[in-house]
């Protein structure tokens, strides 16, 4: 017998043995803990009601914990815990969604889960993993549940264009880039509140850096600099979310030959994040902006500068695995234009292997690494 047409489809995820266990032993652990606090709770000689009302509220945390443990999961990716996200996504997933299919309901947790294990995925390296996970997403947007708008379909066509993106696939990419645009534009464009004009200012710079990669220049810089003009509305000029999109904003005018457009946009968000103190991330995105401004020096043969801007970027953590091979491919530049062919040539080869351990990676930076590696050779 057919089935019905509004009939939804099952999500199917295919999650690793890896995940299963990473699950059940989170799971043993938050038990264990449950555990302690009741038994710790009967040690303080509470009255019964008391005892009662105090352990009950620890078994309730514990069952939601299990149960929503998909937004438990975006609510730590969002605070940088990426690695704590992911195996709290895992047992969402192996466990959380399984109680959630008991009572007919998942308005999307699941699918948050999955894009958080992907997001890490990406930043590993792991492309075709992430890659594996996102497709039954693509595959079923109608499982999302969240009535009348696309905000999950559009992370989701963004993550995988950046995928398609970096591993060769442009013409894919460009597809899914210009698809989560749109969706972002239906669903964080209906008002001009500041909680969706935030959301679109993101989705703007997530596409505006693909369109960077893939050779879009003008219509790249269009987009980033909407995002510039919407967060320094919401934000204020000395924040933390302008200096991302001005370093964002400085990809495209670099890539069409304007460094010192470049330049000034980024040594504005240097101001912001060194002066205004506004980077939250441990560093990370003033390691960002430092390695992009040596880049753009090195382009214009100031090789001092950035050789020291480049030596405090290789200091602060970084977004991913990509992110430490490019810092390590901008320190051999310098020493190249430095004179150092020795130790150039050591930082190119680490950049180098480490882009190679990444899954399915291609990228111009790859080939100038390369082409500078068989030079000095």
């Amino acid at each position: 017998m057919p089935d019905k047409p509004d009939q939804k489809k099952k999500l199917e995820v295919e999650l690793g043995r890896e995940a299963y266990l990473n699950a059940f032993i989170l799971l043993l652990i938050l038990l264990m803990l449950a555990f302690l606090a009741v038994w710790g709770l009967w040690h303080l000689n509470l009255q019964g009601w008391m005892f009662g009302l105090a352990a009950s509220f620890v078994v309730i945390a514990l069952f939601l914990f299990i149960l929503f443990g998909g937004f438990f999961s975006s609510v730590l990716a969002a605070s940088q815990q990426l690695g704590f996200a992911a195996l709290v996504a895992q047992l969402d997933l192996v466990v959380g969604r399984a109680l959630r299919q008991l009572f007919a309901f998942d308005f999307g947790i699941s699918r948050l889960s999955v894009l958080i294990m992907a997001n890490r995925a990406i930043c590993e390296g792991r492309l075709l993993d992430a890659e594996k996970l996102l497709k039954p997403l693509l595959a079923n947007p109608e499982g999302a549940e969240l009535a009348g708008t696309n905000i999950l379909s559009s992370i989701e066509n963004g993550m995988m264009a950046q995928i398609y993106a970096w591993t060769g696939r442009q013409s894919e990419a460009l597809v899914l880039v210009d698809k989560s645009l749109s969706e972002a534009e239906s669903a964080y464009g209906l008002d001009q509140s500041d909680d969706q004009s935030i959301m679109l200012a993101e989705s703007y710079c997530n596409a505006g850096c693909m369109l960077v990669f893939i050779g879009d220049l003008e219509r790249a810089q269009r987009i980033l600099h909407k995002a510039l003009t919407i967060r320094e509305k919401l934000f204020g000029e000395s924040s933390e979310e302008v200096a991302k999109a001005l370093n964002n904003l400085s990809l495209a005018l670099r890539e069409k030959g304007d460094f010192a457009g470049a330049e000034e946009s980024l040594r504005r968000a240097r101001r912001i994040l060194e002066t205004e103190k506004k980077d939250t991330t441990g560093g990370a995105i003033l390691g960002y902006v430092l390695d992009s401004l040596a880049g753009v020096l090195l382009d214009q043969n100031k090789a001092e500068e950035a050789y020291e801007l480049s030596k405090r970027a290789l200091k602060l953590g970084q977004l991913d695995e990509h992110e430490r091979s490019v810092r390590l491919f901008t320190m051999g530049r310098c020493l190249e234009q430095k004179g150092d062919t020795k130790a150039a040539l050591s930082y190119y080869d680490r950049a180098l292997k480490n882009w190679q351990e990444m899954q399915g990676f291609k990228h111009p930076l790859v080939e100038r690494c390369r082409e500078s590696r068989s030079r000095l050779g």
